[in-house]
């Protein structure tokens, strides 16, 4: 096997791996589009998925002190109730592996790294709380106000482009990685094929 061969198939076999272990990670409340602009009147859509055996029935998001709550949309299948300082939503019914989407708008006051806290209920009771730093099991949904898409801010995490159903950046390096190694594996098997059918032919018949 020659060298390239060999690193085709090391970029490959990378970008698996990195899908692999990307996958599990986005399991969680997270904002669709963390990038969003600060002093300005923005909309923040929160995905949350519905990981308990019970369905999931009801939810709070814990909102920053410094975030201008403007209004929120409402969700076909669940009431809302608005706090201070953070929202509810209520009544729902979303079987395990479904998903919910929550929009709601306001201004971050602030350019900053933001985690707002979720908490998650199932119809059995069960209660999941997800505040904890990103990384971690059960990591808080992550607000990125001010900062350009695709920077990384320090202590931010490797979770910086969302999560619900977003892919993040390691999900993302991985499905890139794995598609160009098996284009170029492709490439060069088929290159491969047909050199060896030219060694093996001989010359023509007269």
């Amino acid at each position: 096997m020659g060298v390239v061969w060999r690193v085709l198939v090391g970029v490959a076999l990378g970008g698996w791996w990195l899908i692999l272990l990307a996958g599990p990670a986005s399991a969680h409340p997270g904002i669709e589009n963390p990038y969003v602009p600060a002093h300005v009147v923005t909309t923040v859509a929160l995905g949350v998925p519905s990981e308990e055996p019970s369905p999931m029935v009801e939810i709070d998001v814990v909102l920053p002190p410094d975030f201008t709550l403007q209004g929120v949309d409402s969700v076909p299948g669940w009431q809302q109730e608005l706090g201070a300082g953070r929202l509810r939503f209520f009544n729902g019914n979303i079987p395990q592996g479904g998903y919910a989407q929550f929009t709601f708008s306001g201004t971050f006051a602030h350019k900053r790294v933001v985690e707002l806290p979720v908490t998650t209920r199932a119809a059995d009771g069960t209660t999941v709380v997800w505040d904890q730093a990103q990384g971690a099991a059960h990591p808080a949904a992550l607000a990125l106000p001010g900062y350009p898409r695709g920077s990384l801010p320090p202590g931010a995490g490797v979770s910086a482009s969302g999560a619900g159903r977003s892919p993040g950046p390691l999900l993302e390096v991985g499905l890139v990685a794995a598609g160009a190694g098996a284009v170029g594996l492709g490439v060069a098997a088929n290159r491969r094929r047909r050199g060896g059918s030219k060694l093996v032919a001989g010359p023509a018949e007269p």
